[in-house]
């Protein structure tokens, strides 16, 4: 168990890093795409 949630934590934390580091072009995509 405290290896799924390991996983489940590092997954998070890779999308936040994600989030972080291209926060405003994945902000545009997104926005294009929603039009």
């Amino acid at each position: 168990m405290p290896s799924f949630l390991a996983g489940i934590m590092a997954c998070y934390l890779g999308l936040a890093n994600v989030v972080r580091g291209e926060g405003g072009n994945a902000l545009h995509v997104s926005k294009i795409a929603l039009r």
